[in-house]
This record gives structure tokens, sequence and C-alpha cells, in this order.
């Protein structure tokens, strides 16, 4: 289920996630640095990074998803971080042919993402929430890839994706980082934990 969060962001889900998954193009400008404080958010506001900073890849939004990601940096508001402010765009193209970007390792066509890959990822998780099936799906994955192809398997959660929405057909919107933050904390919405896939590039 696709529903508005804001006017500049998507929020898709399946049921009742328990954390969130932030995709998007993301960059920040060293010309003028900006941080933010986690203090004043939520109780347990927890960010995890998919890449380090100044990194201009991303990781393919279903090992994100299903938890098969690799923490790279861990911000909370309980251990007072400071987080760098980025400015994050719509990542999903309306093209198949044009959609070719960093969320699709190598080329890799099965990867490409959008809206109709985002619906996927967040329903097919299901099948991963019951202990004997995601035990399974993690041999499987140990017989294919070897033991580094389980990594964060353990700590499966129902997740759900924010996207940031394009703006129209002749802009490119941009939306910082807290403030994403800041209208998925606003009720209805509760979340804490955020996973941060987007390229951290400097402009």
């Amino acid at each position: 289920m696709k529903t508005s969060l804001g006017s500049k962001l998507w929020l898709h889900t399946d049921s009742n996630p328990e954390e969130i998954v932030i995709s998007s193009h993301g960059y920040r400008d060293t010309d003028l640095p900006a941080m933010f404080s986690l203090k004043s958010f939520l109780d347990g506001t927890t960010l995890f990074f998919m890449v380090p900073d100044g990194d201009v890849s991303s990781v393919n939004l279903n090992q994100v998803v299903y938890g098969q990601g690799t923490r790279m940096y861990k911000y909370s508001k309980e251990a007072g971080s400071m987080v760098y402010e980025y400015y994050l765009q719509k990542f999903q193209k309306s093209s198949q042919k044009k959609r070719a970007d960093r969320h699709a390792p190598d080329g890799d066509p099965s990867s490409l993402e959008s809206y109709g890959t985002i619906a996927q990822s967040v329903t097919s998780q299901k099948k991963y929430s019951v202990p004997g099936q995601l035990r399974d799906w993690r041999q499987k994955q140990v017989d294919k890839h070897g033991s580094t192809g389980t990594t964060g398997a353990g700590d499966f959660k129902n997740r759900g994706v924010i996207t940031v929405r394009s703006g129209g057909p002749r802009s490119q919107q941009s939306v910082r980082l807290s403030e994403v933050i800041r209208l998925a904390q606003t009720p209805p919405h509760a979340f804490t934990v955020f996973w941060c896939n987007f390229c951290r590039s400097h402009v």
C-alpha cells in the first residue's frame, strides 16, 4: 500500500511496519556543512546507514527490506548522535528503459527499483516472518553464497519503505533527512528505526 507522508514523501507498507527503509538519491553540500541532533526526536530513534559518508553507491532494496544488508554506521538518540544533513531526491523512474541507476548493482536488471518492485518487497517479506521459513531461507543463502550471504538476516523486522515524490513533471524536489524523520514521527506515525539506503555523495 502506498500512502502520502506529507506532500513530499510516499510511505510503502504492508500491515504495520516496525522499521523504515529510506530509499532515495542522497547528497550533502560540503560548502554548507550542516548537522542535526537526534536528541529532538522520539526516544529510541536510530539510524543505520548502508554505506559510509562520501560513498556514491547504495544497496539492493530487497537486501535491506529482508534484513540482509550490513549496517555500516549507527547513530542513535541515546548516544547523543549528531548526523550530517543529507538532501534526498526521488530515485525511482517511470520508464523501465531509463531506470539504470545505482540501486541496480552491476547493471542487474532484476534489481531495478520501481514502485511495483517496492510493493513486492514489502509484501513478500511476510514469508520470512515465520521462524522456520526464515531458518530455511538462511540455509539456502549459506548454500548459495556462503556465510556472508546471511549478514544481518537474523534480525528480521517488518519494514516499510519511504520514497521521495518527484515534485512534478518538470521539477526534482529535495527533502532533508531530518524532515523525513520528523514526518515519519508525526502522528499517527511514530517510527524510530530507519535504514538509510541512499548514496552519501558530496557536492
